[in-house]
């Protein structure tokens, strides 16, 4: 039996990590691969399989704001699973990012071993370029992903702006290149399709998500003073939301809901009537997750930002894109999109492309065709 381990870093705690991981495990069960995940923490995927292990490396921690000691945080927790995946000698290794200090410790591996890397996100690239430590981390990086990207059999890619990222580099090489996009999964694009309408007295206005330094929403709290007769509601957690809830505090018309099971997060897109979202400018390569999440309810949505989610929402109807980080322009929007009833209307068209390009099961097959 053939065995596929896969190098994680991030806790399993985190929805984003767990929604991309779980198509390639299902997909390797599948196939009857024997699948070891290396990671931190303690909790394992929603999967029952005699086919899975985990190697639990060290213990979940949030970690330090404070950008150097998460530095020093993130390359010892590298070595530790780095040299924890090479001592399986597994047929097949898959690396992660974002977890960046990753690619410090890898190596090429010998044949027939095969050893591929999963990119969700380029971190290095959001890096700021008024900070010197931070403009000194970015390029150090850029050099290190050139140099170690050559060590991998394929290289897949989360959205087209890394699969572009990734092409220049490797130039003539770039059939190693594969387009694993991020997505939604079929259970959760179904429950979504099929949400039953909640009807309030009030207008709702949700983000669901992470609550952290891209999101920003001191935009979306700063907005709901110019609404009293709105409720913003916010789901999820981060390292920023205590700084939110400060900002919130003397605000009766935002709900702050905490992190919610499956269920209840259906319950919040039943009841709202609009989604919102935002990643500031220097995050523009990325692409929430959670936008495909929004796009298969069907409901309107406002989007702050630029870049790859700009470029997506483009080909999507029944959504508006603005400049992030613009209190005025959130408040034009909104006053809009409730002016015009544009929020009364769900979109089947959008769910229809959903379905049709970003079901993360269809998606898993090009990192599976390398793989086989």
């Amino acid at each position: 039996m053939k065995e596929i381990c896969i190098l994680v870093g991030y806790s399993l705690n985190l929805a984003p990590i767990r929604n991309r991981l779980i198509p390639i495990v299902n997909k390797a069960i599948e196939k009857k691969y024997k699948v070891i995940i290396i990671t931190s923490g303690s909790r394992k995927l929603d999967i029952e399989s005699d086919l899975i292990s985990y190697e639990f490396c060290f213990e979940y921690q949030h970690l330090p704001l404070n950008f150097l000691k998460r530095g020093i945080y993130e390359i010892y927790n590298s070595y530790l699973i780095i040299k924890k995946a090479y001592s399986y000698n597994s047929d097949y290794l898959i690396i992660t990012l974002p977890y960046m200090f990753n690619l410090l410790f890898c190596k090429r591996l010998k044949a027939p071993q095969k050893q591929i890397l999963d990119i969700r996100d380029l971190t290095w690239e959001y890096l700021e370029n008024n900070n010197v430590i931070q403009k000194t981390v970015k390029l150090f990086f850029r050099r290190i992903f050139k140099s170690k990207i050559r060590n991998f059999e394929a290289i897949s890619c989360s959205n087209m702006t890394e699969f572009s990222y990734v092409k220049k580099i490797l130039k003539n090489n770039y059939q190693k290149v594969i387009l694993y996009s991020n997505g939604i999964s079929q259970n959760h694009f179904n429950d979504l399709r099929n949400l039953k309408e909640s009807f309030n007295k009030k207008i709702i206005i949700s983000y669901i998500g992470n609550i952290g330094v891209a999101q920003n929403l001191s935009t979306f709290v700063s907005v709901a003073d110019k609404f009293p007769e709105l409720i913003f509601k916010i789901v999820g957690d981060g390292k920023e939301i205590f700084k939110i809830k400060d900002l919130a505090k003397n605000k009766k018309n935002i709900v702050f809901c905490g992190e919610l099971e499956w269920n209840q997060i259906l319950e919040i897109y039943s009841q709202s009537n609009i989604l919102y979202a935002q990643l500031a400018g220097n995050f523009s390569g990325a692409m929430p997750s959670k936008l495909y999440e929004y796009l298969s309810t069907g409901k309107y949505i406002i989007y702050g930002g630029d870049g790859e989610a700009k470029k997506t929402l483009h080909k999507f109807n029944n959504n508006s894109v603005i400049k992030s980080n613009d209190v005025k322009e959130l408040y034009f929007k909104i006053a809009e999109v409730i002016k015009n009833n544009y929020y009364k209307s769900i979109s089947r068209t959008n769910q229809d492309k959903i379905y049709k390009l970003y079901l993360r099961e269809k998606g898993v097959k090009n990192l599976f065709e390398v793989i086989s």
